[in-house]
């Protein structure tokens, strides 16, 4: 498991990532290239099972990758060196990894891990774990990201091979077993079929026994899993004939070499044409032959059939070979009569421990490779105690398991932990089986053991890579949904509840931001131990990610609950000392209750996530229990949020348009574009009932983008129909005015549109400006290059400085509605719009008084000064098709 990029040197030395890549030579002309890498650490890279690779964290671009990594991804050094980190990603992962990327290009984290799918030259997807760390390139300065990359189909092979090669193994102990029943060579093939494919997970097996005349051969034994394909195989003939083409298979290649052959990849294997249809009918993917002996001469061949491809590992290919070897000794011993119990030359070939005991469970008997595998001699062996080969806790089970066979008077399996001669202990897998002596009263207990101590701590590393969180060492959000399933399902039978508390810091971002994140990481570790100890044995404590962790305890009433929820706020909120510095924070806690809210993980997880941004609202540094209102509120949310961008990709939004009319002269000297969302009862809903969520979404992007296309159509369609040209306004929010999308787009679409430009007003409240009044300001100005006019919306009721009106290029002022439409009725509301527009003169801008809803409001602003009026006593918004009509009223020209 690589928990940090360092390696080893030839001298012995660790080598941190960082030195590695200040092995790099001097460069001469690019520092980014893919040749900069030192010839040393390059050859370090390309020795490792994983995929390296080292981005540049701002352009994403590949500066260097190991041959595992090219290989992976089926792309030669160069091409990827042209290439990004998101070219070669998943689309539908690219957002969090780009997530992450943002992450570590603000040195918000040091370390990620995250679980992805990646895109090969050839366009097919492989998943990947990706370990990434970010680091500063010693010579240039630049901050680089290095990732290793684990292929997750690798771990899938992994866990693959170890359950194929368990199952093999229990099928070679079942066939050891009945060897040592000496049966006929009929039974030998059809129960050591049967043992292969039921033990083994074939799909067929059969043994072709060879007519030494014709070299034809008959199947044996034949066992097949599925019926259905017995009608396919039985049209299967084979030969061992090379002049034949049936002669050419697996078959015929192991009984010509006299050596296994494993054929991986049948279907393309050219061998296998005569028998192809039949195999792409039933769903051969990989097959195998093993010669079976009778003394020297081969008289038959181990036939395996699998439905999977590639499926024959090196390690399973040699278990299924001693299934075969030791079938050549059941057919060697029985004809020449022996009782092969007694034999020692195949008691002591068998590559398994085995030893016997007698009822009593003394040993009378061990072979070589017992005594190697235990380091006692055969006389220290025997007439010993079974159980005293035992470790700790086990004593007395191992003979235990013997009874058992007994009683059973069959065969017995477990894993036991056994003590060597030098005090270590190693695990085995036993097969435990009675044997009694036909005709006479002799009864035997043979134990057959598989040493599997280096295969069950493979299979612990694999469990903890994919369960375990590599930095506090609590169980990770994997893990977590495993245990609590089983936990929700033992509460279902046991009728019991249980409480799952969500939990997340309320200032974490802080402690990286100011202590760097060791500090983030020391810290979280000290919450991982504190949580731990804070509960009980059969409780659960996992840390999903980030700072957020879950504590599943059982349910006994509420206030119990609420109890231990202080109590969590408590020890989670006492002083952490990290790097001489006391660092204090607080967290939010979302409780939801099984089988109360939810009756699965994942809708449980939800609930309690949903409490703890309750809790969050709430002030932090609380708890909150789920309920139906909270999902209620969100569900309307979301509901709301995917109708606002069906509605936006499906065209349902359109324009109205409320005239600006100077009632001086009357005439129409401009329009506010504002959009309708139709709905089905056939009204409209206006921008202020979705233009907040479409802020708060992100959607206002994509929403504002499309206003200025559509008043650019509207512009272009009343200049080519003749009408005098008016000024179009758009409302510019302040997410859209400060996000770099928005402006790529501008510089675009006026490019194409250059000759309407001074037709567009864009409309901006006074808090989008003085959020960053100088990059504002140039920003601004560069619209008026452009010919833009620019508007403040809603005037008043923010800053309104006349320092920032002097400052930033303003054509106009918009006196709030809020002002207008209670100034007959309130002095002080009068004097504050009397006030705008006599600072707007003094300025010499332009002022549109809006929100006049009565002739009052319009008569009391025409005589303050402001003669340009908007407001439904004059008009409401109209759309395309009225504004013909409504212009007829003001034939002036613009």
């Amino acid at each position: 498991m690589m928990t940090s990029p360092e390696m080893f040197e030839g001298r012995g030395e660790v080598v941190r990532m960082e030195d590695v890549a200040a092995l790099k030579p001097e460069p001469e002309k690019d520092s980014s290239s893919f040749d900069s890498i030192g010839a040393f650490a390059r050859t370090i890279f390309d020795t490792f099972e994983a995929g390296i690779g080292i981005v540049d964290a701002e352009t994403g671009r590949y500066v260097f990758v190991n041959a595992r990594w090219c290989k992976m991804l089926g792309y030669e050094p160069q091409e990827l060196s042209r290439l990004s980190i998101r070219d070669v990603t998943h689309p539908d992962d690219w957002p969090k990894t780009e997530a992450c990327i943002r992450e570590a290009q603000e040195g918000l984290r040091e370390t990620y891990f995250v679980e992805k799918r990646f895109l090969r030259k050839n366009k097919t997807v492989f998943w990947g774990f990706l370990l990434v760390r970010s680091f500063r390139d010693p010579v240039t300065g630049n901050r680089l990201l290095n990732g290793i990359i684990l292929d997750f189909d690798d771990k899938k092979r992994i866990e693959f091979q170890l359950l194929n090669e368990r199952n093999i193994t229990r099928a070679l102990s079942e066939i050891n077993a009945l060897i040592l029943k000496r049966p006929s060579p009929e039974e030998l093939y059809r129960e050591s079929c049967r043992i292969a494919v039921e033990f083994g997970g074939f799909m067929a097996s059969w043994v072709a026994v060879v007519d030494p005349l014709t070299l034809d051969t008959h199947k044996s034994g034949l066992y097949i899993k599925d019926p259905r394909v017995q009608e396919g195989i039985d049209r299967v003939i084979i030969s061992v004939d090379p002049e034949k083409p049936n002669g050419r298979g697996s078959v015929g290649q192991a009984y010509r070499s006299g050596k296994p052959v494993v054929l991986n990849d049948y279907l393309d294997n050219p061998s296998t044409l005569p028998w192809r249809t039949e195999a792409e009918k039933f769903g051969v993917a990989s097959a195998s032959a093993f010669p079976i002996r009778k003394g020297e001469e081969i008289v038959a061949l181990l036939v395996i059939l699998s439905n999977r491809p590639n499926f024959f590992e090196t390690e399973s290919i040699g278990l299924l070979t001693r299934i075969a070897e030791a079938m050549s000794y059941a057919l060697d011993d029985f004809e020449r009569g022996q009782d092969l119990f007694l034999t020692s030359l195949v008691f002591d070939a068998v590559p398994e421990g085995i030893f016997i005991t007698d009822v009593e469970g003394r040993i009378t008997r061990v072979n070589e490779a017992f005594c190697r595998l235990s380091g006692f001699s055969f006389g220290e062996l025997l007439g010993r105690e079974a159980d005293t080969l035992t470790a700790g806790l086990e004593k007395g089970i191992l003979c235990a398991s013997i009874r058992d066979a007994i009683d059973q008077r069959g065969t017995v399996e477990g894993i036991f932990e056994l003590i060597r001669k030098d005090a270590s202990s190693y695990m085995v897998e036993a097969t435990i089986t009675l044997v009694e002596e036909p005709g006479r009263d002799s009864r035997h207990v043979v134990l057959l053991l598989k040493d599997v101590t280096a295969k069950m701590e493979r299979e612990r590393q694999i469990w903890r890579l994919a369960n375990i969180d590599d930095l506090t060492g609590l169980l990770n959000r994997t893990a977590l949904i495993e245990r609590l399933a089983n936990e929700m399902e033992k509460s279902r039978r046991n009728q019991g509840a249980m409480a799952l508390l969500f939990l997340d810091f309320d200032d974490f971002k802080g402690i990286n931001d100011t202590l760097g994140h060791s500090a983030g990481d020391s810290f979280l570790k000290v919450i991982g131990h504190r949580l731990s100890g804070s509960v009980r044995p059969t409780d659960i404590v996992a840390r999903l990610g980030g700072d957020e962790f879950v504590v599943v305890v059982s349910l006994e009433s509420d206030e119990k609950i609420l109890s231990f929820a202080q109590k969590i706020l408590d020890i989670l909120g006492a002083p952490v000392s990290i790097q001489s510095q006391t660092v204090q924070t607080s967290v939010s806690v979302g409780i939801a209750t099984y089988p109360r809210d939810a009756e699965s993980v994942e809708d449980l997880l939800r609930k309690a996530d949903i409490a703890m941004y309750q809790a969050k609202n709430k002030g932090k540094n609380t708890w909150q229990f789920f309920n139906v209102e909270m999902e209620e509120r969100i569900r309307l949310r979301f509901e709301q949020e995917q109708m606002l961008k069906t509605g936006l990709q499906e065209g349902a939004f359109f324009l109205h348009f409320q005239p600006q009319i100077d009632v001086f002269r009357r005439r129409l000297v401009g329009v506010e574009a504002l959009a309708r969302w139709p709905v089905p009862s056939g009204g409209t809903i206006g921008p202020a009932s979705f233009i907040p969520l479409a802020e708060e979404t992100g959607t206002i992007l994509a929403f504002g983008e499309w206003v200025i296309q559509e008043a650019f159509r509207v512009i272009q369609f009343w200049s080519a129909s003749g009408r005098p040209r008016i000024r179009v306004g758009v409302n510019v929010s302040s997410r859209q005015f400060w996000s770099p999308t928005f402006w790529t787009f501008l510089r675009e679409i006026l490019s194409r549109h250059a000759e309407l430009t001074r037709w567009l007003t864009f409309e901006l409240t006074e808090t989008v400006l003085m959020r960053d009044p100088e990059t504002a300001g140039e920003q601004l100005s560069w619209l008026k290059e452009l010919g833009i006019r620019i508007a403040i919306d809603d005037f008043g009721t923010g800053y309104s400085s006349l320092s920032y009106l002097s400052r930033f290029p303003v054509d106009e002022i918009k006196v709030s509605q809020e002002f207008v439409m209670r100034m007959a009725k309130s002095p002080r509301d009068l004097k504050l719009v009397k006030t705008i527009i006599q600072m707007g003169k003094s300025l010499r801008l332009n002022l549109v008084g809006e929100g006049a809803e009565t002739e009052e409001e319009v008569r009391m602003l025409e005589g303050l000064g402001c003669h340009v009026i908007q407001g439904f006593a004059l008009s409401r918004p109209l759309p395309v098709s009225e504004m013909e009509s409504f212009w007829n009223q003001y034939l002036e020209e613009t």
